[in-house]
């Protein structure tokens, strides 16, 4: 952590040079790199964005101990800039031909060179850290099954000490500063919209698409006049994201990777929980009961019966007849592992792939009262050309079903009294 702590700007002009390195355990090239960087910092344009996280973030580097980190926080912001930057592009020939002209230009590339953009990361004070073999806790119990369903891999989702962690976490809130330079001002300006948005749906970290790691923007300066401050209710909410998400609405077509488009959909899924906990545990116990077959019909720790909405899903897992090629799960994302008769592994998986990310999102947001659950679905292409899923040795062409990831949706509105927030209502 002290190595984002004392970032280039924060060591310029140190003048002994050799003694500070040996102190603080760096090189004598190390400390003279971001020296020379602190200089070429004063000559350019700035926004400072403060954030916080709000929900336990699994963020690690090649430590395996749990940091925040700048390559993370780069990696997510090119991200949204790809998700907002696509319907603006859409319409012209070879777009995306020129969407990555324009992102390897502003972001880097091993084409283009060193990225336009120079990021600082500065931590409000030291992380507090869940270490591995803790379990992960809510007001001083184990987190509930919702919770662990949506953490699955990253702790213990049943057995004895359910909610343990198999990997450290930074427990929230956890607040720093990003800081962003660039030499054109204009750069700052291409990266503004995305740096709202990451702060307004986004998340650090694994499973940030299931809630873990959500991120929210507090406040923006810098040299562009984008004072910014955080929505205080949902309706100021809304008016954000909407005038954010306006352009998008011009793509009508499905987009080749994710990227907003008239085909997603946002909603406020929970409008108000007393705590981030409490929205993540209420979203992933809805997820349970829309996905799990169940044990002898019983899911959520035995305490609630299935629904089985996904019967054909079953049947196919146990070799029964069913009319399909593959799950109908799959369209939640890609490997997804199944039981099978005789309780054998039976994998369904991209055939050339590793995985297919999650097109369905959810974010915990803090409002002045509370705190609001966002969900939504970033529409586009499943899968490559040409591309199949393996399903029981076989190779068989996807067959995505939106409408079940829709339905999922619904479920809030109708239970918990949610609403599209967009595509706004024409």
């Amino acid at each position: 952590m002290e190595n984002i702590v004392y970032s280039a700007f924060r060591l310029e002009g140190h003048r002994n040079t050799k003694r500070f390195a040996d102190n603080r355990q760096l090189t004598v090239s190390q400390v003279c790199r971001q020296n020379r960087t602190a200089k070429e910092r004063s000559s350019m344009h700035h926004l400072e964005a403060r954030m916080k996280i709000v929900t336990p973030c699994f963020l690690e580097g090649a430590s395996r101990q749990a940091e925040l980190r700048i390559p993370s926080v780069k990696g997510v912001l090119r991200f949204w800039w790809r998700a907002l930057a696509y319907s603006q592009l859409s319409r012209k020939p070879k777009a995306v031909e020129s969407l990555r002209t324009n992102e390897e230009e502003l972001f880097g590339s091993t084409n283009t060179g060193q990225s336009r953009l120079l990021l600082s990361l500065i931590p409000a004070k030291k992380p507090n850290i869940i270490p591995a073999e803790r379990r992960l806790q809510d007001n001083r119990k184990p987190v509930g099954p919702g919770s662990r369903y949506l953490g699955y891999g990253l702790m213990a989702a049943f057995g004895k000490q359910p909610g343990k962690l198999h990997r450290a976490c930074l427990n929230p809130p956890c607040e720093f500063t990003l800081r962003l330079g660039a030499k054109n001002r204009h750069d700052l300006e291409k990266i503004l919209p995305a740096l709202k948005l990451f702060g307004l749906v986004g998340g650090l970290g694994s499973r940030s698409r299931k809630g873990y790691g959500s991120v929210n923007l507090l406040e923006i300066n810098g040299d562009l006049n984008a004072k910014w401050k955080p929505p205080r209710d949902a309706e100021a909410y809304e008016t954000q994201l909407v005038r954010l998400l306006n352009r998008a609405q011009s793509c009508e077509t499905e987009p080749p990777f994710s990227a907003f488009s008239a085909l997603s959909r946002l909603d406020l899924a929970l409008p108000k929980e007393p705590t981030a906990m409490n929205a993540l545990e209420k979203y992933g116990k809805e997820m349970v009961r829309y996905r799990s077959w169940g044990k002898a019909g019983k899911i959520l720790d035995g305490k609630k019966d299935s629904e089985r909405n996904f019967r054909a899903d079953h049947d196919w897992s146990k070799n029964k007849p069913a009319p399909l090629a593959h799950p109908q799960r799959a369209i939640f994302g890609l490997p997804h592992n199944y039981k099978g008769s005789k309780d054998q592994k039976v994998e369904v998986r991209p055939a050339r792939h590793d995985r297919r990310a999650s097109p369905l999102f959810f974010h915990v947001h803090q409002l002045i009262d509370g705190y609001i659950g966002i969900a939504f679905v970033l529409r586009s292409k499943f899968l490559p050309d040409g591309e199949r899923i393996s399903a029981r040795k076989k190779h068989v062409a996807p067959q995505p079903n939106w409408d079940k990831l829709t339905s999922f949706l619904d479920r809030f509105q109708n239970r918990y009294r949610g609403r599209t927030l967009w595509p706004p209502k024409s």
